[in-house]
């Protein structure tokens, strides 16, 4: 058994010698979710937009041409236009600020203004996906399905409720997808909170139920990455909060067709700049990002809510 160099001198004195703490490898980085949406191939739009040009984006939209194509007898064709329209996404400027005493880095275990840089950037990351759920979620959606029964989470999850809402979330899925399918959308992602996404990895002892095979898990099973080969993305950010059970409207899921629902701007990609200031002996850390995004095509977004 190992002994501290005081225990072996039975000196109190020796305890100056000796650390008073110890410290590991391993650095605790913040719990944070973040780059679950923003850049992660649900947009139809990612657009990288060059200074100079003001702070909006303009998409131009085309409704489709929705006259009649039969004529009767000699009839001739009435002029039938197309309505020329744009959405509007607006630039913002982000950004994160700290400043850390070059007297406290010094005394430190670790690299500080590293550690506290890498947290930075994954807040600014976090704050796009939170914007990106907001605007999804306040969308005015093509089509809304509701579970029949409010959907639990965390400690409410147990075994004798699994079945149940497991089939009601998933036909309620399956109902929303077909509704956008039949009026000419391709829905091909499916936004989850991992709350709701948990009855979906449930079984019945061991063996799914019957609309199993239409879920397709990562090789470890950990992990849904298909739902009736829609892209499923476990997002964390998708409740605003973790009541048991949820609150009636909150949306369990949200489907969409990525090719038209959503678009965002990057004005600037994150940078992070460094100064030291010697009056204070400090590190200034800054982080700025230009970015904005919105719904491009609301007819293109179906949510399930609870």
């Amino acid at each position: 058994m190992s002994r501290t160099f005081t225990e072996l001198t039975n000196d109190a004195n020796a305890a100056n010698w000796i650390p008073t703490e110890d410290y590991a490898n391993l650095i605790l980085e913040g719990v944070v979710c973040y780059g679950q949406l923003s850049a992660n191939g649900i947009s139809a739009l990612e657009y990288n937009m060059a200074a100079g040009n003001g702070d909006t984006v303009n998409v131009r939209t085309v409704t489709a041409r929705t006259h009649s194509c039969a004529t009767s007898g000699c009839g001739c064709l009435s002029v039938t236009s197309n309505t020329l329209s744009d959405v509007k996404i607006q630039v913002y400027q982000w950004g994160d600020y700290d400043k850390i005493c070059d007297w406290t880095s010094w005394k430190a275990n670790g690299n500080i203004l590293q550690v506290v840089a890498k947290e930075m950037a994954k807040r600014m990351a976090k704050c796009r996906d939170a914007q990106i759920w907001t605007q999804l979620a306040g969308a005015t959606p093509n089509v809304t399905g509701r579970t029949k029964a409010v959907w639990s989470v965390k400690e409410s999850i147990v075994s004798t409720t699994c079945c149940a809402y497991q089939f009601d979330l998933y036909n309620s899925i399956v109902s929303v997808r077909q509704h956008l399918i039949g009026d000419c959308y391709n829905p091909d992602v499916l936004l989850l909170h991992p709350y709701a996404a948990a009855y979906l990895y449930y079984k019945e002892g061991s063996v799914m139920p019957n609309f199993g095979s239409t879920i397709k898990f990562s090789a470890d099973g950990s992990k849904i990455e298909t739902l009736l080969g829609m892209r499923v993305i476990e997002v964390a950010v998708a409740a605003a909060d973790d009541s048991s059970p949820a609150s009636a409207g909150d949306e369990v899921a949200i489907i969409l067709d990525s090719s038209r629902a959503f678009g965002e701007v990057f004005g600037k990609k994150p940078e992070l700049h460094s100064f030291y200031d010697g009056k204070c002996n400090a590190t200034e850390l800054t982080v700025w990002q230009y970015w904005g995004s919105g719904v491009l095509d609301a007819n293109a977004i179906g949510v399930v809510t609870s």
